[in-house]
């Protein structure tokens, strides 16, 4: 029978087991980093999608019935200086 070097996996298996609390708290991190990289992503959208949603402003604002009108919300609440007649 003869010998042959260690493979690359036995080697990378025994330095994990070796280092596994540096390991573990390297992955630890590495997740948190990437949950945290995901709800930045997802916030920017959000807040893209309201600002898209609040310049599309109120009918009144695009006829041009109200002048002072700075454009409504999705919700249709007025932001202008003098609130719409409901």
């Amino acid at each position: 029978m003869r010998a042959r070097p260690t493979g690359p996996g036995y080697r990378l298996r025994k330095t994990l087991r070796k280092h596994r609390i540096v390991v573990g708290v390297a992955s630890a991190a590495l997740l948190t980093v990437a949950l945290a990289a995901a709800q930045v992503a997802l916030t920017r959208q959000e807040a893209l999608r309201r600002e898209h949603l609040s310049r599309r402003g109120c009918p009144e604002r695009q006829t041009g019935a109200r002048p002072g009108c700075r454009g409504c919300s999705s919700q249709a609440r007025c932001v202008s200086v003098e609130p719409h007649a409901k």
